[in-house]
């Protein structure tokens, strides 16, 4: 039986290197400051207002009335989804128990990332929901765009503009038509709600 024995010479080099990685993980994150936002028509809403016509055919022809823009509501510091839910048409309970009275609703809900006007920065987006509602006291209408896509806003800020319109759901003013009740809108406050429900990709 031979041993092999194996000698190995360690040689030094004259310098040598080690390269540390450095690494950190930013988490994605969506916060909304404003849980609530009230938005409301300026005054009051009377038969004044609209154009006479035929009935259910007055108003909502156009881009709704401007209302507001929250520039500092919604945060985000990755690509995420907007979805709207709700039925977002004008109400009020009967007072007689029939059901309710409906104005005619028109509601844009805009969204912007990376900038404002026009393509301020790379990577600019706008993207607009849609709701309009269905005439003569329907409690019916059609959503456009419910669910929203966008990329990274680099600096964090969706700025959110608010635009809304509503009109009597019958022909203005009501003498000789035969209107039923839910075609007349009574007097009071009309109120309806919109959730938004921000989403990471």
């Amino acid at each position: 039986m031979i041993a092999m024995v194996c000698f190995v010479q360690k040689v030094s080099a004259q310098s040598a290197s080690t390269t540390f990685n450095f690494s950190a993980t930013v988490e994605k994150w969506i916060a909304v400051a404003e849980g609530t936002v009230n938005v409301g028509l300026e005054g009051s809403w009377n038969h004044t207002k609209v154009n006479p016509g035929i009935a259910g055919s007055q108003n909502l022809v156009g881009f709704p009335q401007w209302k507001t823009r929250l520039e500092d509501n919604v945060y985000a510091n990755c690509p995420f989804t907007v979805t709207y839910s709700g039925m977002p048409i004008l109400s009020r309970t009967e007072l007689n128990g029939n059901g309710a009275d409906r104005l005619q609703t028109s509601i844009v809900i805009r969204n912007y990332i990376n900038g404002y006007y026009n393509a301020e920065l790379a990577g600019f987006e706008r993207q607009d929901m849609s709701f309009v509602s269905g005439p003569e006291g329907a409690n019916t209408g059609t959503f456009t765009n419910q669910s929203l896509s966008f990329q990274t806003p680099h600096n964090g800020e969706v700025i959110t503009e608010i635009f809304m319109s509503a009109a009597l759901p019958h022909l203005s003013p009501d003498f000789g038509n035969a209107n039923t009740w839910n075609q007349s809108a009574d007097a009071g406050l009309y109120t309806c709600q919109v959730v938004a429900t921000y989403a990471a990709l």
